[in-house]
């Protein structure tokens, strides 16, 4: 199974001026009373730059990019307003609109005039060592199961990247797949996000032939959020 993360949907995953602040600041501490809104701001012209890297199973970069993910268009959905993100220089996924649903959650949506591929996208807050199921695709005929699990591991984890030194809220997010009754963790995702700022870090994992090493690495190089 693919892990859709933020710069998310194109298989990675993807965050403050007078009223904004902008790169090299570090973040307070998320604490106990942030929500999802902290974690994953959304404003109309917010905007976030990252380096990223896919890597081989030895180590060695094969590609190499630097991206900005902004917020151009919002619209309202199912009552809630949503987001446009789009992503340069090449947009992959300006068809992908994000919107709360609660103070606790964030989906996306892929076509919102036809309501088509809505995905639940992060749940916070949650305890540390608590697990969610963002989704659970079950095909019982075939005896098949196919879930994404988040795991908060931190909600005070020390990060530094391009933008500068944050303390994030620290989450691992699986994909499970069940066949016959084996699971198969082959990818996963550590996903590291800042109160007010955003996605800071995104390292991707995945199992070959019993090993387990980092295929890719997303850092926070400047950002503005409104």
């Amino acid at each position: 199974m693919k892990i859709i993360s933020l710069i998310l949907a194109s298989g990675f995953s993807l965050v403050l001026l007078g009223s904004c602040k902008n790169s090299g600041t570090s973040a307070p501490s998320p604490g106990s009373t942030a929500s999802v809104q902290d974690l994953y701001p959304l404003k109309i012209g917010d905007s976030w730059t990252y380096h990223r890297q896919v890597l081989s199973p030895t180590g060695s970069v094969t590609f190499d990019t630097e991206d900005t993910l902004t917020l151009p268009n919002q619209i309202t959905f199912q009552g809630q307003q949503a987001f446009q993100q789009n992503l340069t220089p090449i947009d992959t996924i300006g068809t992908e609109w994000y919107y709360y649903n609660g103070s606790s959650d964030i989906y996306s949506v892929h076509h919102p005039q036809s309501d088509f591929e809505i995905a639940h996208y992060l749940h916070y807050p949650m305890k540390v060592g608590e697990s969610f199921i963002l989704a659970d695709d079950s095909t019982f005929a075939r005896n098949y199961d196919d879930k994404t699990v988040l795991v908060l591991r931190s909600s005070n984890e020390s990060v530094t990247v391009p933008a500068g030194s944050f303390s994030c809220v620290y989450f691992e997010k699986y994909g499970i797949t069940t066949t016959s009754g084996v699971v198969d963790t082959e990818m996963f995702d550590k996903l590291y996000y800042a109160s007010g700022v955003g996605l800071v870090m995104d390292k991707g994992f995945v199992k070959s032939a019993g090993v387990t090493y980092q295929q890719s690495e997303q850092d926070l190089v400047s950002f503005m959020v409104k």
